[in-house]
């Protein structure tokens, strides 16, 4: 019962000053979703009913699938709304969610029932060791109730599942009021809340790189991308084998390798390797090279690069199927025909030491 003195502060509601009186029973009861009285034993669990009371019109009297945003964030309380505009549209909030407890504790089916495969390729990477959930990639912290957390983590989880991995994606609308969302109603969160909250440091343009099909069992398009440098070789071949350098030179990526091997009389023989063309193809896999062989210094004090005889070998192609796997082949040009060479293709696997670049290349700048 409302105190009738304004004044009088002396019974109101928890001792928030403004909250005259007490409520009768405060909070979301039993009968918010069975009804007064428990007058019917029938339930409605459906998403719908839910959304009575998580949704947010915006503006008043639109559709509810509507995602009201503000300030480059979703705005809060609207789990429904985002809910209509992701994967799950068909599907019950109680599928999930056990609607007696909090929405952190409540989770009663996880992803990996439905999404067994993704969960299996999802194992096999690096992300899943360092203990990356399916939640922190596709709920991103991209909504807001009070203030930001970063510059692209709100304090509330998104519904919405999907994920643009277009790097000149928007999620918003050109004014910045309403989640952008496609001809069947469905919006997406961007790389910037799903990927870059995390790896602070790594552009778009390099995250789109391994977002796009990531759960892809059979990953080809890596890219090109100094995470691939490292030591390669062939089991089958050992006592030879390659050092990769990827990195940039004045903004384009370029490639440097050596190859330690022997040549038709069991002589040792270091070739080298630079690309083509001036640096290398920004989408694909696969990295032509011209391959060059030198000979003429002497040991330690006599060393001098006047000596130094750098002749052509011939070209050859790195292909990467994926971080750790790649094909090479080299073809020996006449010259070097006329010395013993022959064509040669294998298959090689990158010997990942400790100290070794990861693939990808951009790091976790989270804590």
């Amino acid at each position: 019962m409302a105190n009738e003195n304004p004044e009088d502060l002396s019974g109101n509601q928890d001792g928030m000053p403004g909250m005259h009186g007490t409520f009768d029973a405060g909070g979301i009861h039993c009968e918010q979703c069975h009804g007064n009285g428990f007058e019917s034993m029938e339930i409605d669990d459906s998403a719908e009913a839910c959304g009575a009371c998580h949704y947010r019109s915006y503006p008043p009297g639109s559709e509810v699938n509507n995602i009201p945003a503000s300030g480059g964030f979703i705005k809060h309380h609207e789990q429904y709304n985002e809910h209509l505009a992701g994967p799950h549209a068909s599907m019950k909030c109680v599928t999930c969610h056990n609607p007696h407890k909090r929405a952190e504790f409540s989770i009663v089916r996880e992803c990996s029932v439905c999404h067994s495969s993704i969960e299996e390729s999802f194992a096999k990477t690096s992300m899943y060791d360092y203990g990356v959930e399916c939640k922190d990639c596709h709920m991103p912290f991209a909504t807001k109730s009070a203030v930001p957390l970063g510059p692209h983590k709100g304090d509330l989880q998104t519904h919405i599942f999907y994920i643009d991995t277009d790097p000149a994606g928007n999620m918003f609308t050109e004014d910045g009021s309403l989640v952008a969302l496609d001809d069947n109603g469905k919006g997406a969160v961007t790389m910037d809340f799903a990927c870059q909250r995390c790896h602070e440091t790594a552009s778009l343009t390099e995250l789109a790189k391994f977002a796009k099909n990531f759960h892809d069992p059979n990953l080809d398009e890596v890219g090109l991308n100094p995470g691939l440098t490292g030591t390669w070789w062939n089991a089958d071949r050992a006592g030879e084998g390659f050092v990769l350098e990827f990195g940039l030179s004045n903004g384009v990526l370029t490639l440097f390798a050596s190859f330690y091997t022997y040549d038709s009389e069991g002589n040792q023989a270091w070739l080298t390797v630079q690309p083509s063309a001036p640096g290398l193809a920004t989408t694909g896999t696969t990295a032509a090279v011209d391959v060059f062989i030198t000979d003429g210094p002497m040991w330690g004090d006599d060393f001098d690069t006047g000596d130094v005889d750098l002749k052509q070998w011939g070209t050859g192609t790195f292909t990467f199927s994926s971080c750790g796997a790649a094909t090479v082949t080299l073809t020996p040009n006449q010259a070097m025909i006329d010395m013993g060479y022959t064509e040669q293709t294998f298959a090689l696997t990158r010997d990942l030491l400790e100290s070794g670049i990861q693939c990808p290349t951009f790091v976790n700048n989270a804590n």
